[in-house]
């Protein structure tokens, strides 16, 4: 009866056996996509990755847009701008910028369209229409809250004139409130 008994304990764990391996394999995939699916959440939530707004039509009109610096460059226009040490309540710094024509002297009467964002997060972008202040000079508040290098990308309008600037700022993390 020993063998009888002894069979039949072996039928009783041979089920339990036959799952082990095909049920680690099953693990194995299961951990696998997991894995996978979770690296693709990371790389597509990823906030300081970017792609340059409509670089294909921009590629396109490689030649359309080196026009246009030059064109910008011919008409001897600088441009300066600052931006406030401190932040005021809600986190925003006063933008200054100044225009100059090639003899220096002020231009008004400009019509400002700026795009900045920070270089760790060049997805997100902020636009900012600055105000005529007088003498050559237009003001706006930023949210510019994070210290670093910020990247102001300036077009000004004034009649048939058109200027394109690209300007770098580092910006330092704020000292106190500004009023």
């Amino acid at each position: 009866m020993s063998v009888v008994q002894d069979k039949i304990q072996l039928e009783k764990q041979a089920p339990a056996r036959s799952w082990l391996w095909p049920g680690l394999v099953i693990g194995l995939i299961v951990m696998q996509a997991a894995l996978a699916g979770t690296l693709i959440v990371c790389a597509t939530n990823d906030p300081s990755f970017a792609v340059e707004p409509d670089y294909y039509r921009r590629a396109l009109n490689w030649d359309a847009e080196a026009a246009q610096r030059r064109a910008s460059d011919s008409l001897g226009w600088t441009l300066s701008l600052e931006v406030a040490p401190a932040a005021n309540v809600v986190g925003e710094r006063e933008v200054r910028f100044r225009l100059r024509d090639h003899a220096g002297a002020p231009i008004n009467d400009a019509h400002l369209d700026v795009t900045v964002f920070h270089h760790a997060r060049g997805n997100e972008r902020i636009g900012l229409m600055p105000a005529e202040k007088g003498g050559g000079e237009y003001i706006c508040a930023a949210p510019l809250r994070k210290a670093g290098t910020w990247e102001f990308r300036v077009r000004a309008l004034r009649g048939m004139d058109q200027f394109v600037a690209t300007e770098l700022v580092e910006v330092e993390p704020s000292r106190g409130k500004a009023p």
